[in-house]
Parts: structure tokens; sequence; C-alpha cells
């Protein structure tokens, strides 16, 4: 998955707050991407950055670009 933030202050909290449920996420820029499951990534990420951060969110991004990144 790979969700884009208005900046990257937010992509660097998500990417954070993802670790903490021990799912691998990075951050390029302001572009997150991990394999964490939507159903949980969006609604985490929403109560601790804000939904209004979040610009795009794209499901069919393969995990294993998270690795690459």
């Amino acid at each position: 998955m790979q969700i884009t933030f208005r900046n990257e202050a937010a992509a660097t909290a998500a990417v954070k707050i993802i670790n903490r449920y021990g799912y691998a996420a990075s951050a390029r820029g302001s572009v997150v991407l991990t394999d964490c499951p939507p159903l949980l990534a969006v609604p985490a990420v929403g109560r601790g950055v804000g939904l209004h951060q979040m610009q795009e969110v794209k499901f069919d991004v393969a995990p294993r670009a998270v690795q690459a990144a």
C-alpha cells in the first residue's frame, strides 16, 4: 500500500505508527510504502496524524516494494 501525505513530517510520523504495529514501512519524501493492511493502517494513522494529512491511498502497490524503498 502507498499513502501520500501533505508533508514529510506527517509521512515520518505515519511510518513510526505503522512500525509500532509490527509492519514494515518506509518514507520517501511525503510518500509512505507499507505492507500493513489498509483496514489497520488508515484508521491508526488517521488517529495519530490526522486524516486531513492524507492526500492519496493506493492499495495496489506490491508489498515487496516496501523492502526496495
